[in-house]
């Protein structure tokens, strides 16, 4: 999956406003923890940074679920065609053998004459190939959507966690007390798609927090 490029906020002057108003006021409930004044310049360049984050995430999702439309139809082709394949082989006679042995000497010139080696070890590809399609089959759409891998969201997490990081000097966390995720509840609430994101989100995409980050409560 290809990262987006070139993406630019959509939102107007007085919604940026907005957004940042209410960084602000997250950081100024927190000051006792976190001990940093944030900036207007500041707060405007995050309130920019998670609409921009927003419509990466949205295309990337858009995307991911193109591909996930798909995936179940390939399978279930390759899981059609590997069996007519392993058949034909299988049932070569002797002869029939010999002749592709000597077909793949002339195409490729190896050093040595070839045996039919390749095709008993194509087979036994086939059985791995085989074997891993119909277990994806028998997965797919029995998972709970939580233990499967949201890698839109990691992204989204992952790149406000580092322009966050930027802009404020604070190493984000997980803490619900955190204001990084204070934050990311703002957006929930004042732009539109923006996902809300559960502490076990945030504790996936995020590493550990140090011992005394500066982004939660003691």
């Amino acid at each position: 999956m290809s990262r987006v490029a070139l993406i630019s906020s959509t939102l107007k002057p007085e919604e940026v406003d907005a957004l940042a108003d209410s960084i602000i006021g997250v950081f100024a409930k927190g000051r006792k923890v976190h001990r940093c004044d944030v900036t207007r310049e500041q707060a405007v360049a995050f309130a920019i940074a998670l609409d921009e984050a927003l419509s990466i995430y949205k295309e990337l999702s858009r995307q991911a679920a193109a591909e996930l439309g798909e995936y179940p139809k390939q399978l279930r082709a390759l899981a059609k065609a590997i069996p007519p394949i392993k058949k034909a082989i299988t049932e070569l006679g002797p002869d029939a053998r010999d002749r592709i042995c000597l077909a793949q000497w002339e195409v490729f010139r190896p050093k040595k004459f070839p045996t039919f080696n390749y095709g008993e070890r194509f087979l036994l590809w086939l059985e791995f190939i085989n074997a891993a399609v119909e277990r994806d089959l028998k997965g797919i759409g029995s998972a709970p959507s939580s233990r499967r891998p949201d890698l839109a969201m990691q992204s989204l997490i992952k790149d406000l966690a580092d322009r966050f990081e930027q802009l404020f000097g604070i190493a984000p966390s997980y803490s619900r007390n955190g204001t990084f995720y204070q934050v990311l509840e703002v957006a929930a609430e004042q732009l539109t798609g923006f996902p809300h994101i559960s502490q076990n989100r945030l504790k996936l995409a995020l590493p550990p927090p140090a011992p005394c980050t500066n982004d939660q409560a003691p």
